[in-house]
């Protein structure tokens, strides 16, 4: 089937042209969402099964492990909930900081900057698998006249779209 000439003339162009607009105009959220892909799948990519790593865990490690197992049969066997198999993979973090957090609010407000976006919503925090990302964030949002705070995420999940590791 052939593309009539009307459409191949001015609506293919058009289009290009309109995608590459809203490219440019979208650019910082695309390299938002590249950064938080490649640190989501770092952690994914990287965690092993809980079996593999029980034999190197110290004695104190090892009564963790025992806890968080506990804890999931105590939430499929007495509360009825699907763990989904989440925490059956570890995910060594060498006690770095594995996720910092931007929040901001105007001066002398308890009412927080919400970062807006499309597909799903306002968030009162900006999450950074990078501090120098997170500076950067801070720093313009400060320009801007804002109080920033720079956190450290205390915890991380893929909000049920994969099984999540321990940490």
């Amino acid at each position: 089937m052939q593309i009539p000439s009307i459409i191949r003339t001015y609506f293919l162009p058009l289009a290009f042209l309109l995608s590459i607009v809203l490219i440019a105009f979208n650019l910082p959220l695309l390299h938002y969402g590249y950064m938080q892909l490649r640190g989501q799948m770092n952690i994914l990519m990287n965690s092993v099964d809980v079996d593999e790593v029980r034999v190197l865990l110290n004695d104190d490690q090892q009564k963790k492990l025992e806890i968080i197992e506990e804890a999931l049969l105590f939430c499929e066997n007495e509360l009825g909930l699907e763990t989904k198999g989440n925490y059956t993979t570890y995910f060594q973090q060498e006690r770095k900081t594995l996720m910092y957090l931007v929040t901001a609010s105007a001066p002398f407000s308890l009412e927080p900057y919400y970062w807006k976006f499309p597909w799903v919503g306002a968030f009162p925090y900006k999450g950074f698998f990078s501090n120098f990302f997170a500076q950067l964030e801070a720093q313009k949002l400060k320009d801007k006249g804002y109080d920033v705070r720079i956190g450290k995420a205390s915890a991380w999940s893929t909000l049920g779209i994969t099984s999540d590791p321990i940490l």
